[in-house]
């Protein structure tokens, strides 16, 4: 019974001690998550200025989140996001699955360069794909490597600021993509923090391409020139056979 006793102390100890970081050291936590796992994820530097969630609600803010533009590219900065509201499971902050019930994003700042085939976002997408987050790399005690896994219930993008740089186009567009909502990200129990970045930039991706032939008709033009030169080169490969 003594014993018995003593391990469930130990237990409540452990269990308050660690609701007890939490509850101080929540938005360093926070903050400090999103600066390590992102570079993992996207391969590029990810900052964060501040953090600020009440542990008791989960609710806040994230402020100045910027998400460097992967090498070969002009701008220094791919996306820029001055303030983010969030709603977080706190309670999943110490589990394998971070929890983050809502989040909404009021006027960022993206770079779109490259082309339409190949920018970088594409490239940010193509990192995020491949890539899996491990505890261990953020801070996590456990000597046993666990991915990291993350659902986002529902994510929503006002008013976002699209400056687009194409090497086709005599000026550099600016453009906005007035809503961008997804939901139910990584829902599946197997969905990595890659995962789910992965399908955001692939939805930001299918928002960003038509708004910019629709404001370039250019860009249809380069995107027939380019399909006719492949189907050239196509007939001559037969030709060859």
């Amino acid at each position: 019974m003594k014993k018995a006793a003593a391990i469930t102390v130990a237990v409540i100890v452990v269990v308050a001690s660690i609701v007890g970081f939490l509850v101080i050291n929540i938005n360093s936590v926070v903050k400090n998550g999103i600066e390590v796992a992102g570079p993992e994820v996207l391969g590029v530097p990810v900052t964060v200025d501040d953090v600020k969630i009440s542990f008791l609600n989960g609710r806040g803010v994230i402020k100045g989140l910027n998400v460097a533009n992967p090498a070969g590219y002009k701008s220094e900065t791919a996306i820029s996001i001055d303030e983010m509201q969030v709603s977080v499971d706190t309670g999943s902050l110490t589990s394998d699955k971070i929890h983050v019930k809502e989040v909404i994003i009021i006027s960022p700042s993206i770079t779109y360069e490259g082309n339409l085939l190949d920018s970088n976002i594409s490239q940010l997408q193509k990192s995020a794909e491949s890539t899996a987050v491990s505890v261990s790399e953020i801070g996590g005690e456990s000597s046993q490597e666990t991915e990291i896994s993350l659902q986002i219930d529902r994510l929503q993008v006002k008013d976002a600021k699209i400056g687009v740089q194409l090497a086709f186009l005599n000026d550099p567009l600016s453009l906005v993509l007035p809503s961008l909502e997804l939901t139910d990200l990584g829902k599946d129990e197997d969905a990595s923090a890659g995962d789910v970045i992965n399908e955001i930039l692939i939805g930001l991706n299918k928002s960003i391409v038509p708004l910019i032939r629709e404001n370039a008709p250019e860009v249809g033009d380069k995107l027939k020139e380019a399909g006719e030169k492949i189907g050239e080169k196509l007939k001559g490969l037969f030709k060859r056979g």
